[in-house]
Formats: structure tokens, sequence, C-alpha cells
């Protein structure tokens, strides 16, 4: 992605690296690596794209002038200036507190029928990382079982070297473990065996989790060209539900642009129409997005007027006694259609440990668990999301009503429904 004028300006300077594009289907790779260097490369359908990277330099350039540049170069049908987003962060975080697990509590998992725990069912963990050696997660990861470990070798021709427990896409290689503790976090709220002293457990506690790591060591951004890798890796080995704690408004990058965001679009449509949810996080700027979604909008979830495999989660709270939104929360009808327990919630962590928890972070897995349980009944994943919509807490109605499309997730009832 580097142009190809000022080859000989930074012959004698160490370029500095910094703006993205994504080339669709290069009928030619330069051999001159002076103006830009592949970051790596990914396939949806009949096309194929490389994530390309130049130096600041070439920004200083119109954009436009930019990618006629690299269209030129590669001789490619378009070229995309990559997009960064943002992962989730938690309001808070807490350390051990009197109402840890107050979430296993108000989802009744100890009454839950126990047939039905989220065995088969894989679901995807789009984030930092998860940390496949936790005491509480080791035995749900997925396996590769097509792929030999270690052996330098794409064994299951998929495009991927050694992915036996999913794929880092921001490194583009296969190291999944967690650079945070943030993906080890949502894994445990949805598959992490019962914690030993505590009321910390999964919601689906046989469910399958895929690692995928979306975060550079020491980045905390990263791209949507990251993002689009991950759902069609995840979609085409196999995950029925997405996680995804991660969103982007128009207004935070000078970088945004509809291109971009109809490759996001083509890659969610890709996952849904094989059947695969994408579950995503509603954001914690305590927006309401039926209002602000209109001056400045927020996606992945503003796809979801189109795309109905997309389900916006918002968080909820409690104070022991009754229910209410987290304050952090965004909300609004047209965008979010679930809500569940976010603040405060007791989960797994890097190294072993446990820890508190607050966000629409916590919220999403904790549905994406919820389906994942669901599912396992016999149900494809959007009836599933159907069921869970049609048995949304009753308790709660007057909590959510006009600020989600159904409410508060009611797991024990929806695993009730005869089938």
């Amino acid at each position: 992605m580097k142009g190809f004028i000022f080859f000989l300006a930074i012959l004698c300077s160490i370029p500095s690296w910094g703006s993205r594009w994504i080339v669709e289907n290069a009928k030619r790779q330069p051999l001159s690596f002076s103006t830009y260097k592949v970051i790596k490369e990914f396939e949806l359908g009949s096309k194929k794209y490389l994530v390309v990277e130049t130096p600041d330099t070439l920004s200083m350039k119109s954009i436009s002038k930019s990618q006629l540049s690299l269209s030129d170069l590669f001789s490619a049908t378009q070229v995309i200036q990559d997009i960064p987003i943002e992962l989730i962060r938690g309001e808070d975080v807490w350390e051990d507190v009197a109402s840890s697990g107050w979430h296993t509590q108000r989802m009744r998992y100890e009454e839950l029928d126990t047939r039905y725990q989220g065995q088969g069912v894989i679901v995807a963990v789009l984030d930092t990382g998860v940390d496949i050696t936790h005491p509480q997660l080791a035995a749900n990861i997925w396996t590769n079982q097509k792929e030999i470990a270690n052996n330098g070798i794409d064994d299951d021709i998929n495009g991927y070297i050694d992915d036996v427990h999913g794929w880092n896409a921001a490194d583009h290689n296969n190291n999944v473990m967690d650079g945070d503790s943030h993906g080890t976090h949502c894994a445990g709220i949805i598959a992490a065996a019962q914690n030993p002293t505590r009321l910390g457990r999964g919601a689906a506690p046989m469910a399958t989790i895929m690692p995928i790591r979306l975060l550079k060591t020491g980045a905390q951004a990263t791209f949507l060209s990251d993002a689009a890798e991950a759902v069609v890796y995840a979609t085409d080995n196999g995950a029925q539900i997405l996680s995804n704690s991660w969103r982007f408004y128009k207004s935070w990058s000078n970088s945004f642009n509809q291109q971009g965001l109809m490759l996001l679009d083509q890659v969610i449509s890709y996952a849904g129409q094989r059947g695969v949810l994408f579950v995503a996080a509603a954001g914690n700027e305590s927006f309401d997005l039926n209002e602000t979604n209109q001056r400045d909008p927020i996606y992945p979830l503003s796809l979801s007027d189109h795309i109905p495999t997309i389900i916006g989660i918002a968080s909820g709270d409690t104070d022991g006694s009754q229910d209410f939104r987290s304050s952090f929360t965004n909300y609004g009808t047209e965008l979010v259609q679930l809500a569940a327990p976010g603040s405060n919630i007791y989960s797994t962590v890097p190294g072993g440990g446990w820890q508190h928890m607050s966000g629409t972070s916590m919220a999403t897995p904790l549905a994406a668990g919820a389906l994942a349980r669901v599912v396992s009944k016999g149900y494809t994943p959007f009836q599933a999301y159907q069921v869970l919509a049609a048995t949304v807490d009753a308790s709660a109605k007057s909590t959510w009503d006009g600020y989600v499309s159904y409410g508060y997730i009611n797991i024990y009832d929806a695993l009730n429904v005869a089938k």
C-alpha cells in the first residue's frame, strides 16, 4: 500500500508505517516492497483480499489518489481504506465483592435443564484472545481436528497454518492466547466450568469456544479487515454463534468509508446466510441509539436494519431486589434486541484467575451462551434467537419496555418451551 513515487526518498530512512488498505482481487503483486508491505490475505467467496500497509507519508496525498495509485500498482478491482475499530472496554472492574456471581442466580443457572448445556455448539469469541490453558476453560476450547499442531503446514488447506485452536487475525498467526484479559472473561461467561469457591460459571458450560484474537499485542484498536477476516474464518470453520464486543461510530475516524462498510455488510451477511448468528454489544456510551444513530451511526449494529442475524445486546444490573439498566449501557428499540446481565459479572481471566468486569461486553457473551444452550436443544441458531425473544422475562418488562425490542433474556423459560 505504499504508492510507488517516493522510493528514492525513503531509501535513507525507515518509513513510519501506519496507513492500511484492503486490496480486492489484485491481479499482480509488485516485486518492489519499498512502498508497501503485505499484512495478510483472506478470501470471501470468489473475492480475494490483500491487506497492505503504507508509510504515513502516503496518507498526505489525497485518499482518492492513494487508492488510484494502489489500484494501479496491484491492478486491483478496488482499494478500500481500512477502518479502525475498538473493543468495548468494561465500564468498571471490581475485584471480589459480596455480590459475586449474582447473574448466575438471576438467570437461575442451578435450575436449568441439564440435558441442554450447549453441547455440540461452537461459539466464536472475537476479542483479545482466550487463555486456552485456564483450568475452567481448557476442556471447552475448539480444536481443529484436521490440523496437525506446529508442523508449519496448512494440513486442512483452509488458508491458515497450524490453526489448531482458532486464529489471531490481528497478527496473522495461530497465537490465540489472551493479550489482555477481556476475551478470557467473555469466554468464561459463555462456557466456563463452575468456579470451585464462588458463584461463577458459564451460561452454556458444555459449549465449545473458538478463540479468535482481534487485538495486536500492546494495541488499543484493531481494524475492520481483521474483524472481517475473523467473521469469515469462524463461519468457514463451523462456528454457529459469534460473540462480538467491538464497534465503531462513523465519527470516530476520518478513515470511515462506504466501501469498508460494504465489506463488513458482506461478511456478516455471508455468515448469516450460513445460519450463523452475529451477537453484538450495544456499547457503553449511555446513548439512546434511536436518537444518536441518526447523526452518528454505530456499526455493526446499524446493519441490523437489513441483516436479521445481527442481535444487539444491552446490559442489565441489580441492586439485589430489582432489575435496572446498567448506567453505561446503550439502548434503543431500533438496533438493540435483547438485554442480559452485564454489570459486575464474575468470570475467568488469564492465569487461572477470576475477576469482575462490567459492560455490554459482558452481557453479549452471556446472551451468546444462552443462545448456545437453546441451540443444544435442537434448534437452529436463528430459531434459538426467536425462542429467547419470545420468552423474555415478564418481571423485567417495566425496566426494558421502550429500551430494547424484546426484553431481558430468560434462559429458564426459553429451555422450557416445548419443541
